[in-house]
């Protein structure tokens, strides 16, 4: 399936708390990116559009930022 320009939206649980991502690509490799302060997921949208041939890229949501 090329996930290329698709957005798969999860929710990853650790204990109480639960993390969103979005993935980005069908690479072979996996990539994990964490946003800074004050930003969400969609920050690597664009970057991540440009390795997905290379890299499939987890992109998660920090607690208290975008649906997380």
């Amino acid at each position: 399936m090329d996930k290329t320009n698709e957005n798969i939206l999860g929710t990853l649980e650790l204990g109480n708390e639960k993390l969103s991502y979005t993935t980005f690509g069908d690479g072979p490799e996996v990539l994990f990116a964490f946003h800074g302060f004050d930003q969400n997921c969609m920050i690597y949208k664009e970057v991540s559009l440009q390795i997905s041939s290379n890299y499939t890229v987890y992109s998660f949501d920090l607690p208290f930022h975008g649906k997380s």
